[in-house]
C-alpha cells in the first residue's frame, strides 16, 4: 500500500464523534452529519433533554413540599405529562409512590406536633351554652296525625 493510497482513504474524510468519557477517552464512532456525535451519543444527549424538559415541567415554581396542596399540584402536573406521553407509566408510578410518602410525611409531622403543643387545635368545652327548651309542643307541619 503506498503512500499517497492512504491518504486518500475515504473513511478518513469522515468526523469522528466528539464524546469523551471520564478517562479522556474519546469514542470510535463516526459522528452523525450534521452533527458532532455518534448515533448513541446524540440519542443520550436527546433523552438527557427531554429528562430536563419533564423534570421543570414537573417542579416548575415548586420549591419544598410542606403542603397537601404541593403534592396535589406535583400530581396534577405528573397526571398530564403522562396523558402527553412524554413519562413512562413505571417512571409515573415511582413518582406517585414517592408522593404518597411524602402526603404521609407531612401527617405525621402534624401529629407529632400536635402532641407536642398541648392546646393546639383541640376542642374545647364551652359550659355556658343555654339548653333547649323542650316543653313547647312541636312545630305544625301539615302532615295529618295518623290515627291508630
Amino acid at each position: 500500500m503506498s503512500a499517497s493510497s492512504a491518504k486518500s482513504n475515504p473513511v478518513s474524510h469522515f468526523p469522528r464523534c466528539g464524546y469523551r468519557d471520564a478517562a479522556r477517552r474519546r469514542c470510535r464512532s463516526f459522528a452523525v452529519p450534521n452533527s458532532s456525535s455518534c448515533a448513541h451519543h446524540r440519542r443520550q444527549e436527546q433523552e438527557a433533554a427531554e429528562a430536563a424538559a419533564v423534570a421543570e415541567t414537573l417542579t416548575k415554581d415548586l420549591t419544598e413540599f410542606n403542603s397537601a396542596e404541593d403534592v396535589n399540584d406535583f400530581l396534577a402536573r405528573l397526571l398530564l405529562l403522562l396523558a402527553r406521553d412524554q413519562i413512562s407509566p413505571r417512571r409515573a408510578a415511582v413518582l406517585a409512590y414517592v408522593s404518597n410518602l411524602i402526603l404521609r410525611s407531612l401527617a405525621a409531622m402534624e401529629a407529632e406536633y400536635r402532641a407536642q403543643t398541648p392546646d393546639w387545635d383541640r376542642p374545647q368545652l364551652i359550659v355556658d351554652i343555654p339548653r333547649p327548651v323542650r316543653d313547647d309542643p312541636p312545630p305544625a307541619t301539615g302532615c295529618p296525625v295518623p290515627r291508630a
